[in-house]
């Protein structure tokens, strides 16, 4: 066959495909930067190693106000900094907004196979961790402890 049949079929093929794609809407997400800037100006630049992501993560909240989305693959992660949208996020709104998509593979390992607050699907678990994180720790003696 000849090159450009091939090239032709293939890009024929696959024209729903991408045309699909582009109309599926983005979820609406909280501001952020993008995954490029946030790694190449933190990362790279500034040289701040992963272990700085706490110190990172509050200074884009100065930015970009108190809930800030990174787009993380492979889906996007949103961090809550005051501790009333996290109250009302984690226990008024918990059912709404707790379950997650599966763990797939590489990340089995770094979410202890999904057992953690941020990647357990809704059930007693979660609720039991989310109960611990409430009480424990966003206590406000325990966050004014924490800023010191």
């Amino acid at each position: 066959m000849e090159p450009w049949i091939v090239i032709l079929l293939t890009l024929t093929l696959s024209l729903p495909f991408l045309l699909s794609k582009l109309k599926t809407k983005a979820p609406s997400l909280p501001p952020g930067p993008s995954t490029i800037a946030f790694f190449a100006k933190n990362i790279i630049f500034h040289k701040k190693s992963l272990f700085q992501l706490e110190q990172v993560i509050h200074e884009l909240h100065k930015t970009y106000g108190p809930i800030i989305s990174l787009q993380t693959p492979p889906h996007p992660t949103i961090f809550i900094e005051d501790r009333d949208i996290a109250h009302r996020a984690l226990v008024q709104l918990g059912p709404a907004i707790a379950d997650r998509p599966p763990v797939k593979e590489p990340n089995v390992y770094l979410t202890c196979d999904g057992h953690d607050i941020s990647s357990a699907p809704y059930g007693s678990l979660w609720r039991l961790l989310r109960r611990n994180l409430a009480s424990e720790m966003l206590h406000p003696s325990r966050v004014i402890r924490r800023r010191t």
